[in-house]
């Protein structure tokens, strides 16, 4: 009991008998330190041996539960760990301890964040290390470390710097928080509701709950000095403390910068944390409010012209809160007579590509390549590229017409069904066209009915996409008993579906579900002709990944009324979306929306599936001439690797990604990179500035994850991708807010600037958030840059939850898909493969992925695995089968697949599928068995379409390494198959 009132004792008394609170050194090491010791420590100095030695520091610590860490003291010279701590007093601002025994004076390093390393990928399931073991009692009873009264003639350590294992770590300047005792003085001599603290863009504002040490030092000011160059687009921050109060809707308001023969205008300078222009070239306003306590930074740019003249610029930002007085800051810029002739992009720290956040590149109202500009046929009818489309007289969908195959068997219909039956709607009215442009048209229109009115707002593209936003208002208080939408298909049409909690499948003969899981889309059609449909509502329309996880479209959902169900008969097979009963008050509005897109977007290019092979290595991409000999094309530079390291933000390691494309293009090959924009590494050099916007671009969570999370952004972000680098710091991202932001807006021009910079040749995208509309300005910025370009789409469908349905409106713009992991190839039906695999019943090709996919039953689809990509412990080596396609020469074949009514090869089995590769004089026959068992079939041939006399035709399978042994059989022959396995067969006339 006595040393505990002692200690006690002795913490009231060192409150306030601080040793120093000047401000240290901080460095960083010539090398790092052993990860598992943390990112930072003091280095101190003991000038003696001793049984006890204190320490007292003001570590101005910003990361939370400072008291919870471990405590580590080293001797750097021998590397032994002093085995006693004990601990005074450990608070945020300041830690005061003794530890024991010093054995000699000399330099030694106190880790205070020391934590469990976890290598390779993933999610960082770690922490940091316990505190230590409470010291022994033998050592405190001889240090007496209790008594408060020995506590001033013990020998102290002295605080020599503080260090971070690398600058990326370092608190320094901007997180090194100030006193409680230096912001009451602050405060004091500042009789104001706020102050402002100018600062360059070289430190960003990081604390959003603290000032910093810093601003203590130089106080408020009502000054900011910077110097810029001719064209370069200038970055700083005013940051706002709320010291006072609450701050209401705060505004910035900019003069022009006056020089002595010219000026810099207003509307040249933006601040971007009270507005910009949106993902679809919007402009919009943002209000900012500032509570008591906390730090609001402002990011500011300055656009400067290349033809501005060399000198000195005055102009003030004022700053003005709703219920507070206005505060001017005089900016003095000096501008040098030298050019900057990237605007200062390809320099991250001068934050200039923060003007990406308000671009508008690739929004137009032109086709993306190579669709067509739309063409109006007449009597209602446009012709969408290589597709008709003729409006019924209602307003909806009439015909469709892909290839010469009509997919409506009659018009689409928006039913509003009262207790008083069907309403009855007039024609369109007050017709309104709004835009007519080559790649989009649109118009508004209305409707009424005795209890309703419907105004609509209809648009169709050239790529065969159709958006329809309706409102429907009461006339009336009216008891609803279903609003829905009802697309009959041809029964012709209606082959095959998927969505709406089916897997692809053949269309059933009925299906009733309500809205489970994150189904909001569906497709039912052909490989000839198709049409996909996506419910919409909210603010977010990206695909519904596990990160995101958005409420079901309120209208169509009406509290778990709606559902889907399909409904067939001889001629047809309808598709209806159902939203169920419900009550509207007289001019209640309920809004509904939904996109279509028909399908196929594009014609099949065999020619690329077979020859644009991909080399795709994660953490070792760059491939050997042997990977290459084989018929590698493309290569995809994933993240995670030397040459492109941080995830989704492929600016810093410019030079090394630049040398791997230059290298690669010497070999004759494409590089696409992966950069997508779901998640953000925290090695971004804007992650402070974005974080200034609130939740606009990054996320919201609880924290947590890997320690540099924790160390500096503290709170307010959900910890995402995970991935070590050995000797370095590691890529920690965080999740990217749901739903549209300007990040899209960076991240298309990012991607400009990349392919001019970089000379990528592509994309590939990784379960990205966005929508079509983003995609389609990623398609024209990669044709316009660099023709040829490439986008490859990969998903997971443990992620996405059936990709196919929810990427649909990304396919016009797509060259390839990997719709593969977590796919179960041997337990999926070959409607499933068709219709959510192979891409093609929607013009594109794929591969395969999850565990080395299954080559028998992927070759039914021409699909292969990449070389040599490592799934679930499998190395995929698609190599023995591309030989026999190069053998074959099958990039100049025919492909006809079961699917196709006029394929000339079928099966004697229904489990048994075949594919047939057609050339003159020969073909190449892929056999797959998706049965359980071993089943023999035989072949049968229309020996008129294949051009071959059968009375000389031979089948011959070619040893291939894995797939199959060497074998001869004869047309009719049967042939065994076991599950889950097949042939190639060569059928050729025999020279005999």
């Amino acid at each position: 009991m006595k040393v505990l009132f002692a200690v006690f004792f002795a913490v009231l008394t060192f409150a306030g008998s601080a040793k120093s609170t000047n401000d240290p050194k901080y460095s960083v090491p010539d090398s790092p330190w052993p990860e598992s010791f943390g990112n930072h420590r003091a280095v101190l100095e003991i000038s003696k041996a001793s049984v006890v030695v204190t320490l007292d520091l003001f570590w101005r610590r910003h990361d939370t539960n400072v008291q919870n860490r471990r405590f580590l003291i080293v001797e750097a010279a021998t590397g032994d760990t002093v085995p006693n701590i004990y601990r005074y007093s450990v608070t945020n601002e300041r830690c005061r301890i003794a530890f024991g025994p010093v054995k000699k004076a000399g330099t030694y390093y106190f880790y205070y964040l020391p934590y469990e390393v976890q290598e390779n990928w993933g999610f960082y399931g770690k922490d940091y290390l316990k505190p230590e073991k409470a010291p022994e009692g033998k050592w405190v009873n001889e240090s007496q470390i209790g008594n408060v009264l020995n506590y001033n003639s013990l020998p102290s350590a002295k605080l020599s710097e503080f260090q971070s294992r690398s600058s990326f770590d370092s608190f320094y300047p901007m997180e090194l928080i100030s006193l409680a005792s230096e912001k009451k003085a602050l405060l004091a001599k500042q009789r104001s509701d706020y102050l402002l603290f100018p600062e360059g863009r070289e430190h960003p504002i990081r604390m959003k709950d603290e000032i910093p040490f810093k601003w203590i030092k130089s106080g408020p000011s009502a000054i900011f000095n910077g110097e810029a160059m001719r064209n370069e687009y200038f970055a700083f921050q005013i940051g706002v403390f709320a010291s006072g109060k609450d701050l209401k809707n705060v505004k910035v308001k900019f003069s022009d910068l006056e020089g002595n023969s010219t000026e810099i205008k207003a509307a040249s300078i933006t601040c971007f944390n009270i507005g910009g222009i949106g993902p679809y070239g919007e402009p919009f306003q943002k209000q900012v409010d500032i509570a008591k306590g906390a730090v609001q930074p402002l990011w500011i740019g300055v656009d400067i012209p290349e033809n501005t003249p060399a000198g000195n610029y005055k102009g003030l930002v004022t700053v003005k809160p709703d219920n507070s007085d206005a505060q001017i800051i005089e900016v003095n810029l000096k501008v040098s007579g030298q050019i900057l002739a990237d605007r200062g992009d390809s320099e991250p720290w001068r934050h200039s590509r923060l003007r990406w956040l308000n671009s508008t590149l690739g929004i137009d109202d032109l086709p993306v390549k190579p669709y067509k500009a739309i063409e109006f046929l007449g009597d209602d009818t446009y012709r969408l590229t290589d597709k008709k489309l003729r409006m019924d007289r209602s307003g909806w969908p009439g015909s469709i017409v892909v290839a010469g195959n009509e997919l409506l068997s009659a018009p689409v219909s928006f039913v509003v069904e009262t207790s008083q039956g069907i309403e009855q709607l007039s024609l369109p009215e007050d017709v309104t066209l709004l835009k007519n442009k080559a790649g989009i048209m649109s118009g508004a229109w209305k409707s009424r009915s005795e209890n309703i009115e419907l105004s609509g707002i209809g648009v169709i593209e050239s790529d065969g996409y159709i958006n329809y936003k309706i409102s429907v208002k009461a006339l009336g208080d009216i008891a609803v008993n279903d609003i829905r939408l009802e697309i009959p298909f041809t029964a012709a049409a209606a082959s095959y579906m998927m969505g709406m909690g089916l897997e692809g499948t053949s269309v059933p003969n009925s299906h009733n579900s309500g809205w489970v899981g994150p189904h909001d889309s569906f497709w039912i059609g052909s490989t000839v002709a198709g049409l996909w449909c996506e419910l919409r509502g909210g603010d977010y329309h990206g695909p519904l990944m596990n990160l995101y996880k958005p409420d079901h479209p309120a209208s169509w959902y009406n509290n778990n009324n709606g559902g889907f169900r399909i409904e067939k008969d001889f001629n047809t097979a309808r598709a209806v979306v159902f939203s169920g009963k419900r009550k509207l008050e007289t001019g209640e509005v309920i809004d509904f929306e939904w996109s279509m897109l028909i399908t196929p977007v594009k014609k099949i290019n065999y020619g690329s599936q077979f020859l644009d092979r991909y080399y795709h290595n994660g953490g070792d991409p760059m491939p050997s001439d042997n990977d290459l000999s084989c018929g590698v094309r493309i290569v995809n530079l994933h993240h995670a690797n030397n040459y492109n390291p941080h995830i989704n933000y492929p600016f810093i390691a410019v030079d090394s990604m630049k040398w791997f494309v230059n290298k690669m293009h010497d070999k004759g090959q494409k590089v696409k990179i992966y950069y997508t924009i779901r998640e953000l590494t925290n090695y971004a050099t804007e992650i402070w500035a974005l974080r200034s916007l609130g939740d606009e671009i990054l996320g919201n969570g609880n924290g947590g994850g890997f320690p540099w999370l924790r160390e500096h952004l503290i709170d307010g972000y959900m910890p995402q991708w995970y991935q070590h680098f050995p000797d370095k710091s590691a890529d920690a991202s965080i999740v990217n807010a749901p739903g549209d932001s300007r990040w899209y807006n960076y991240y298309i021009e990012g991607l400009s600037w990349l392919v001019r910079n970089v000379d990528i040749d592509g994309l590939y995208l990784d379960d990205v958030s966005y929508d079509r509309r983003t995609v389609k300005r990623i398609r024209k910025v990669l044709d316009n840059e660099k023709p040829g370009c490439l986008l490859d789409l990969h998903s997971n469908t443990g992620f996405s939850k059936g990709p196919a349905t929810q990427y649909a409106e990304y396919f016009p713009y797509v060259d390839k898909l990997w719709f593969g992991e977590s796919f179960q190839y041997d337990k999926m039906t070959p409607e499933n493969w068709l219709v959510e695999v192979s891409g093609i019943p929607f013009g594109l090709m794929g591969d395969m992925l999850h565990g080395g996919g299954n080559r028998w039953l992927g070759m039914v689809y021409g699909m292969t695995v990449r070389h040599p990509w490592t799934t679930e412990g499998v190395l995929c080596d698609p190599r023995p089968v591309w030989k026999i396609w190069d053998e074959f020469g099958i990039e100049s074949s025919v492909m006809k697949g079961y699917w196709d009514n006029d394929c000339p090869v079928s099966t004697s089995n229904d489990y048994v599928k075949a594919t047939i590769y057609q050339k003159d004089g020969q073909s190449l026959i892929s056999v797959g068995n998706w049965a359980d068992k071993t089943i023999t079939f035989t072949l049968q041939f229309d020996w008129e379409k294949l051009g071959i006399d059968s009375a000389k035709a031979t089948l011959f399978a070619p040893g291939i390494k894995d797939f199959q042994e060497e074998n001869t059989f004869k047309p009719g022959q049967p042939i065994p198959v076991v599950p889950k396995r097949g042939w190639l067969l060569y059928l050729r006339e025999s020279d005999k």
